[in-house]
């Protein structure tokens, strides 16, 4: 798990530093999270988190890529259930009427984030 966290605070400083340099072309989301418990089972209710990133190429059109992490505990017991996952794709995002204060957003790609 340490190496998780020197990881994603290394991640972290990249994305805002790309960030601070090209705010016209680049963003990027975190996303933490609670992941529900599976029903009839000895696993808990776990928690996570998903980073993405995307680099606007087109006025509206942006291409993205992310990883997620996910961590289950697991009833009575000492050993914990760790799932991580990518997603990448296209994002569609074009203002509705003005002021830009409100977007509509479609998003076209693959996601395997969890197990």
């Amino acid at each position: 798990m340490k190496n998780y966290k020197k990881a994603f605070l290394i991640i972290l400083v990249l994305l805002f530093s790309n960030i601070l340099f090209a705010q016209n072309k680049w963003s990027a989301e975190f996303r933490p999270g609670i992941s529900e418990d599976f029903k009839y089972s000895s696993i808990k209710t776990g928690f996570g988190f998903e980073v993405t990133v995307a680099y606007r190429f087109m006025e509206h059109l942006s291409a993205y890529a992310g990883w997620g992490y996910n961590n289950f505990g697991i009833e009575d017991s000492d050993f914990d259930l760790d799932g991580t996952g990518y997603a990448f794709g296209l994002q569609f995002i074009r203002p509705i009427g003005s002021p830009e204060s409100l977007s509509y957003l479609f998003k076209v790609g693959d996601s395997n984030l969890g197990f």
